[in-house]
Formats: structure tokens, sequence, C-alpha cells
């Protein structure tokens, strides 16, 4: 006889390996895939709804959710009476501290087990994703930087277009007023020259 790796049932087999399945667990991993953590027990049972089928089973009969078992004081223990009544919380104990009891297995230890790879599991989720975030920080980053210096060197680029563009007007604005004195001086030439054909034209008559 050897356990259920998933439910801990007993199952008769002569396999030794870790990897033994009673017949309803293999008929469930058929329909339903790997199983999860189950949420009340924490053993990694559940096929469907986030229970196991023992606990799925008990929650419907029941109708109450579970109380902390009297012997692993993990809250997956559903009283035969009512929750009110005075002996309840003493006499429930889970399923898997009463197969214990039966068989005289360590059920509770299995679970541990399963809750301590479940801690673990979950924590190297969260390692996995500040990795992913710390990664994408990085990129945005080096994008930041990258937009910056392109940003630096239009700004540059646009302060030399400037300095070009006002040495050009300044420029213009010289050879405009050079141009207009210039012309000035044609015109008082001009001037000058026609007062002084006029003069000899009137000392001639």
């Amino acid at each position: 006889m050897t356990q259920c790796v998933y439910c801990h049932n007993k199952v008769e087999s002569s396999d030794e390996s870790l990897d033994v399945k009673c017949p309803k667990c293999i008929s469930n991993e058929e329909r339903f895939g790997k199983p999860t953590n189950c949420k009340y027990c924490k053993l990694n049972a559940a096929f469907k709804h986030r229970m196991c089928v023992y606990c799925a089973a008990s929650a419907k009969k029941t109708q109450v959710s579970p109380i902390k078992c009297r012997k692993c004081k993990t809250n997956c223990a559903f009283p035969k009476s009512t929750p009110t009544s005075a002996t309840s919380s003493k006499e429930t104990v889970c399923r898997l501290c009463y197969l214990d009891d039966v068989n005289g297995t360590d059920n509770c230890q299995i679970r541990k087990t399963e809750q301590d790879k479940l801690v673990v599991k979950k924590l190297e989720s969260r390692i996995s994703k500040l990795k992913t975030q710390i990664s994408k920080i990085k990129r945005e980053k080096a994008a930041i930087q990258m937009t910056n210096s392109k940003l630096v060197e239009e700004l540059s680029n646009l302060k030399n277009d400037l300095k070009i563009r006002d040495e050009t007007i300044v420029i213009t604005q010289n050879l405009h007023e050079r141009q207009q004195f210039i012309n000035h001086l044609k015109i008082e030439e001009l001037s000058n020259n026609t007062l002084v054909n006029t003069q000899k034209q009137l000392q001639k008559n």
C-alpha cells in the first residue's frame, strides 16, 4: 500500500515511486489537468473550484467554512455538528489528521512540506516578477537617457542655427546700411554735379 501523490488516500500499488495516483485523481487529472493547492487543506489536489474533492464535498455537506483542526491548527476541519456547538472545536480534526490517526501516517508533515513548497513557489514568482520589473525599468532608463542625449544634441544644433541666423541678420543689416550710405553719397554727388552744371550754364548766358 502506498499513498496517492495528490489526495494522500491509500492506493494498492507495488510501485514504490513518488508519483502513484489513485483512480479518482487520475480521472480528475485527465478531465481538468494538473491540480493546484486546495485553499483549505493546502494539498496539491484541487482540480476544480480551488478545492480538493474532499474539502469541496465537506463544504457542500456542512454549508459552513472550515474551522481550526484540533491537532494541526490549520483551518481545514469541517465540523460534524454546527460551529456553535460547545464541543465542536475540541472534537474536530481535519481529514489528514484523521488519516494519520487511522493509518499511523504523517500527513501533517507532508502537508507542511506542501505548504513550504507553495511559499517557495510564491516567493520565486515574486522574485521573477521583480526581476522583470527591474529589467523593464533599466530599459526605460536607457531609453530616457538616449532621448535626453538626442534632445541635448538637438538643442545644441538649434542654438548653433540661431547663432548663425543672428549673425546673418547682423551682416544683412550692415550690408543694407552700407548700401543706403553709398546710395546717399551717389545722390549727393549727382546733386552737386547738377548744381555745378547749372552754374556753368548760367555763367555762359
